[in-house]
């Protein structure tokens, strides 16, 4: 049965201050630190937050979630902050139990770390199994490669908890499974829909 495959993402870095939209007609503050009575002197200086926000609604309409990271020190500024606040709650992808819905990245060390994390969540390679097998071994995972065509089925551990093969049980229960090393990476570096994950229990003889 198949039961997993790659979902789209969409990752936004952004100083939280989007502006240069020419036909904005409600100017609620600037990100040059002008007068928004004044269209801070331009148009284009005014924060285009509300368009911003929608476009990420839009894409989580359409299934796609975005991570939000806030990058630099802009954020500071209090609309910034709830630019990029308001984007990652939009986007579906909000941190839980932090100091902000977004992703601070202040340096490009910490930039790289989040992007690390991010690939990481998005695909754990980790999956619940919808059916458990009869036994240990009546499991065989294969990865279809919808682009360059062909099924690979991944190397069974050689024992129950072994995790000498290709993938391994989370634990006794057999209900979940890793895929270990090479495969993952794979599936973590791959473009959206290069793989399927397919799980078949097979029968006892």
């Amino acid at each position: 049965k198949k039961e997993a495959a790659t979902k789209s993402y969409v990752v936004l870095i952004t100083d939280g201050q989007p502006n240069c939209n020419s036909s904005l007609g409600d100017c609620r503050a600037c990100t040059n630190g002008g007068d928004p009575t004044k269209m801070c002197g331009d148009v284009r200086n005014c924060l285009d937050d509300v368009a911003l926000v929608s476009a990420v609604k839009t894409l989580k309409a359409k299934e796609i979630e975005t991570f939000v990271i806030g990058f630099g020190s802009a954020f500071v500024n209090p609309d910034a902050k709830k630019v990029l606040d308001d984007a990652a709650e939009a986007g579906g992808k909000a941190q839980v139990n932090a100091a902000t819905k977004f992703y601070l990245a202040g340096d490009a060390a910490s930039l790289k770390n989040i992007l690390d994390y991010i690939k990481t969540a998005i695909q754990p390679c980790s999956f619940d199994l919808a059916q458990t097998p009869q036994e240990w071994n009546l499991l065989e995972v294969s990865v279809t490669d919808t682009k360059a065509g062909g099924d690979n089925v991944l190397a069974r551990p050689s024992t129950k908890l072994g995790t000498d093969g290709d993938w391994h049980y989370n634990d006794d229960t057999l209900r979940s499974i890793t895929i270990d090393t090479t495969w993952c990476k794979k599936l973590q570096e791959a473009e959206a829909d290069t793989y399927v994950v397919n799980f078949t229990s097979l029968r006892k003889l």
